[in-house]
């Protein structure tokens, strides 16, 4: 009995959270990045389209705002795309960016189950895209938006666990630092150069991530 309860406590919390941070999170609108050498003149970098059509938690006119715009001042040209994945609309971009898609039945509701945000189709044709050289940001936070890419991450080899990451004796922050190794040197991390080297990260909470297939190496 004590179990159930807790548990319907759970369901009940999540249920007010989405609420809560649907209303509480939100853009800066008064973000200015600073580009010291862009890595494209104006307007002539590659297409980035950051979808829009899956109930997304953030849009380019949205809470993903101040990245469209850093992405808009290093040259790259940014689309928001409102259109089911498919052969056509894929190929209006170079780059694919999905941020926390939903099922629209877990809008209101961020309790089990959670469906996926995407049809059979999309993922088939997202699949066809990146073999074909298109580049996919796949971005899901914790329960309900990796559930809901959960199909998605797996036709690319790689598990999402739809629940909760962190570290009890930190709460949901987690610091992951180039000097102990938990954060590892990538071209990403690395920068063009030494003023956009990244040597740590902070995160809130978040999902797990591990590789279903063979040759694939990660950690989540």
């Amino acid at each position: 009995m004590r179990k159930l309860l807790l548990v319907l406590i759970w369901i009940g919390y999540l249920s007010m959270t989405s609420d809560y941070l649907f209303a509480q999170q939100r853009a800066d609108p008064d973000f200015e990045p600073e580009i010291k050498r862009q890595a494209y003149p104006k307007s002539t970098g590659p297409k980035v389209l950051i979808d829009s059509a899956h109930n997304n938690f953030h849009t380019a006119d949205g809470r993903y705002r101040p990245f469209a715009d850093l992405l808009r001042k290093d040259g790259y040209r940014v689309i928001s795309s409102s259109k089911p994945f498919d052969e056509k609309s894929l190929k209006e971009g170079d780059i694919l960016v999905v941020s926390n898609a939903l099922h629209k039945s877990n809008l209101k509701s961020w309790a089990l189950p959670t469906p996926s945000a995407f049809t059979k189709n999309e993922v088939s044709a997202l699949n066809n895209w990146v073999k074909q050289g298109g580049a996919l940001l796949l971005i899901a936070d914790q329960m309900p938006f990796a559930g809901a890419c959960e199909e998605l991450a797996a036709s690319f080899g790689f598990r999402f666990k739809n629940g909760f990451a962190f570290n009890p004796e930190e709460g949901g922050i987690i610091q992951f630092k180039r000097e102990d190794g938990s954060l590892k040197d990538h071209a990403i991390t690395r920068g063009l150069n030494k003023d956009q080297k990244i040597d740590s990260i902070f995160t809130f909470t978040g999902q797990a991530i591990r590789t279903i297939r063979a040759g694939l190496r990660t950690k989540g």
